[in-house]
Order: structure tokens, then sequence, then C-alpha cells
């Protein structure tokens, strides 16, 4: 049994660059002997099996490739096809929902995500829509009127939320209980809708933030009726960092296996390479010291440059200028309930691979 998978998790990250993978390396990497399925294992848990699969096709290496180890990323990704296909409309939905409806707001992560990325490579269980408070109700309303019900899906079985659930979400969450609606489409039996009004991490003006956000949209997202708002791109990365970070650094997280998964760095990967030039890394570097986020973006980008090996002179300039002077929550995980903190030793990569990451937690 190999005691070290260096060479498999360098291996990992490259298909994970399906905008810019080195064939070369991937070539050398499956020319030798690899575990396939500590390799498998990791895309699957990741949610990355799609990617992996369309980086090889797009390399002209799936010839090269075991069955046994491209069947299963071949059905991921065609699975992953048909679920966004369905995604997509449901979107759709939402744009007919919401036409003329005058009220501000923005679709978050994956309703943008799914449209910028490959079909088969992103896909999404849910709708995450920020709005301001003193609308809640109005949306509420329509929502409720359109045969949409408030409660919890567990695998695909929906459980209606209780009137203090409801009340409970809206008074210590900044949101709601999530609305929920069967449409029956392929491998999207329901569509769910996270409505919340504040932002799902803390900032030093968070009070105004997700207001803020709001004041700074742009419609990107392409329906069949019209298009729908989202977070302008600079304020959309920004968002994507700020959310990783807070994951990662939830000791309860880490407990629970979600803290870290590296499809959220191939989203903050897409952005960098997809969008980042001069006037983009400027923008980007205003919007960080407003929002007063410096640890935030520079954890989330500062470790997809690392892990993703990239090279982008204006990355390295919005890096330099947010960096903070205390690097050290670049390693430290926090647990609200005990107001502990925990640190690790190890490298990131050997961190975001290990099978037990709480282990490796020491209290500061």
């Amino acid at each position: 049994m190999k005691t070290s998978h260096a060479i498999e998790n360098a291996t990992i990250l490259e298909l994970c660059k399906f905008l810019d993978a080195d064939k070369s390396k991937i070539n050398a990497a499956f020319s030798s002997e690899l575990d396939l399925q500590y390799i498998l294992g990791q895309l699957l848990f990741n949610r990355i099996g799609g990617v992996a699969y369309y980086t090889l096709r797009e390399c002209g290496l799936l010839p090269e490739i075991s069955k046994e180890f491209r069947n299963p990323l071949k059905m991921v990704y065609e699975s992953s096809i048909e679920k966004t296909k369905s995604f997509l409309a449901a979107e759709n939905m939402l744009a007919e929902l919401f036409k003329g409806l005058k009220a501000d707001m923005a679709l978050l992560k994956g309703a943008y995500l799914a449209q910028l990325y490959p079909k088969g490579l992103r896909i999404s269980n849910d709708f995450d829509l920020l709005i301001k408070k003193h609308d809640i109700e109005d949306f509420s309303f329509l929502l409720l009127k359109s045969g949409f019900e408030q409660g919890y899906l567990e695998d695909d079985v929906f459980k209606r939320a209780k009137r203090d659930e409801v009340i409970y979400a809206f008074m210590s969450q900044g949101g709601s209980v999530p609305f929920v609606k069967r449409i029956g489409l392929p491998q999207l039996e329901y569509m769910a809708i996270d409505v919340s009004f504040a932002l799902g991490f803390q900032t030093a003006k968070n009070s105004e933030s997700a207001n803020h956000l709001l004041q700074n949209t742009e419609k990107l997202i392409v329906t069949d009726h019209g298009l729908l708002p989202t977070l302008s791109k600079v304020l959309f990365l920004v968002h994507l960092c700020a959310n990783l970070y807070k994951r990662a650094a939830t000791y309860d997280l880490v407990g629970k296996k979600r803290d870290i998964s590296l499809y959220r760095f191939c989203d903050i990967y897409l952005f960098i390479t997809t969008f980042m030039h001069h006037d983009f890394a400027a923008e980007l570097i205003d919007a960080i010291e407003e929002m007063d986020l410096h640890q935030e973006c520079y954890f989330a980008l500062h470790h997809t440059r690392s892990l993703f090996g990239l090279h982008n002179k204006f990355l390295d300039a919005v890096l330099d200028t947010i960096q903070p002077e205390d690097l050290s929550f670049m390693n430290q995980v926090f647990d609200a309930s005990t107001q502990k903190v925990f640190q690790y030793e190890t490298d990131f990569s050997g961190y975001v691979f290990h099978a037990n990451r709480m282990s490796l937690l020491k209290e500061v």
C-alpha cells in the first residue's frame, strides 16, 4: 500500500484545470504506476468527476485511460449534463416567475456558474437568492402563490417546515427556510430556492454589505425569458472567496467533512483564468478593501494559485496588495461554540487531501 499519494494529488489538481491543463503532465502521470482507485475516490468525493472527464477528453487522453477508471467518470459527466439541462430549465421558470418584478435581487453561486462552465462540469442543487430584508414578504407571497412550500429536502424527500422554524430562520439566520416546489425534471425532481437578506459570512460592515452587493448587480444570466441579475463579476468572485474561507475555517464543518471541496477552488480558478486582467484586478482590490474582506479573499485566492500552479501577474498584484500583516489565520480553524482556535502544521495541499483533517488540528 502506498504511504504517499503526492503524484496522485498533483494529477488530481492538474485534472481540475479544465481550461489550460498540461497534457504532457497528465499523460506522464497516467503512464506511471498510479493508485487509480485513490484518484477516482478523490475526484468523486470532491464533486469534480465531470471536470476530470472533460479535461481528459479535451487533452485527447481518454483512449489511453483504463475503462475501469474512465467509465465511472463518463457516467458522472453525462449525468451532470442532464442535471445541468434540468437546472437551466428551472432557471427559465424562475425568469418567467420574476418577470416584471421591480425589487432588487441577485442570484448567486450555481445560477451563474452553471452558465459559465462547459455543461456537465458544474452541477447545482438549488438557487441562492439575495434580496433586501424589507422585500422578504413580497417574495414569500409570490413564491407561495406559485406553488412553492417552505421546508427541507433530504434525499429528494420533502419535509414541510414548522412555523417556529420559519420564524427562527428569519430572526437569526438572515433569510428564510428554503422554498421548494416539485417540478419533475430529470435528476431535478424539486426546485429549491434559498432566499436570504444577509450575507452568510461576517464582515466589518455586515449590516450594510448585502445592500451594497445589491447596488452592484448585472444582468448576466441568460434565460428564455430575458436576463436575470447576479452580482457584478468582481463581487461574484469576492462572494465565492468569502464563502470558501468561511467553510474552511469553521470547526464544525471540518468534523462533518464539509469544510473543503475542490470544486469550490475550481469556481475561483474559472474566474481567475477567464476574467483576471488589469481593470478587473483593480476593481477587485477596491471591492476587497471596501468590504474589509482581506483575510477571506487572500486565503481563497492564494490557495487557488498554489494548488493549481497559476501564473497571472494581475492575480499576483492583487495578492501583494491585500496580504494581511498577520498570516496566522491561514492555517487556523475556529470553533464558534467554544471560542477556541485550532491550527494545523501540514502544507495546505496535504491538508486538503488528508482523510481525517480533524486529526491534524491542535488547539492554540
